[in-house]
């Protein structure tokens, strides 16, 4: 990685996020073969499917003339992941993780990093200050993302920006999951606008910390066969194991029951 201005840098880091919090990201299996072949994939922010995902870009503009303008095609140049502060909880699983289907590929694996080490991967030169941006997401109740929107200053020489900060709102409905995200923003005319996603090479040992199995798998057969594939493909096996979140442990000794 080549030197970069670590004070400018700084200033893309939004909502008070400590660069060195831990991040999860839930993975079905079948998709994690790409990041541990040292791949980091991160799709269009237009590919989210919560409605009000990319709301401001879906708003009616105008200029002082009253010409319209439209915002939606702004997207196709901006790139987006979602990880989370929560180390595990049992939503997270039974939504990321289909343990039911046969397939063991839709079994999801929870992997550990650090929101500094995906910033120092995908902000590299000094020239991601003006597309790359790391941060926590604000959970706004519907009423509450309507006065931000009504705030907004929108000038020209600002509009970028406030783009940008509303891909760090979702609805206080999300809070769950407790967002962490990485946005890149290189703009409705990039190259890369043609593509769905875009890729960052990444050291797979040390860019990730933990290989978390679903808890559902333990003492199950799919769960050794993920943990045999994740040190076959070069996973060091002591940041491999498996979830205990349903292990029930009872005190160490009896409750006495007094008269």
């Amino acid at each position: 990685m080549c030197n970069v201005n670590a004070f400018f840098k700084e200033q893309n880091v939004l909502n008070g996020l400590n660069l060195d919090t831990p991040i999860y990201k839930f993975i079905p299996y079948k998709y994690l073969t790409t990041l541990i072949q040292g791949e980091l994939y991160i799709n269009k922010v237009s590919s989210w499917e919560d409605v009000y995902e990319n709301f401001l870009f879906k708003e009616s503009f105008e200029l002082e003339d009253h010409t319209p303008i439209s915002a939606t095609n702004l997207t196709s140049g901006i790139f987006g992941q979602s990880w989370t502060a929560e180390d595990e909880t049992d939503a997270m699983w039974r939504i990321y993780s289909d343990v039911k289907n046969e397939d063991i590929g839709n079994c999801a694996v929870r992997v550990k990093t650090t929101a500094r080490k995906l910033f120092d991967a995908i902000y590299t030169k000094d020239e991601c200050m003006s597309t790359t941006y790391i941060g926590k997401v604000a959970y706004k109740q519907p009423n509450e993302i309507d006065d931000w929107i009504r705030n907004l200053s929108l000038i020209t020489g600002t509009l970028n920006r406030s783009f940008v900060d509303s891909l760090f709102i979702k609805r206080m409905a999300f809070s769950h999951e407790n967002e962490v995200r990485i946005i890149i923003n290189l703009g409705s005319e990039a190259k890369e606008c043609r593509r769905d996603h875009i890729t960052f090479p990444i050291n797979i040992e040390t860019f990730i910390d933990e290989f978390l199995i679903d808890p559902r798998l333990a003492f199950k057969r799919e769960a050794c066969s993920i943990k045999a594939d994740l040190v076959g493909g070069g996973i060091n096996s002591e940041k491999i194991r498996i979830s205990d979140l349903y292990v029930f442990r009872p005190l160490s000794y009896p409750l006495i029951i007094h008269n």
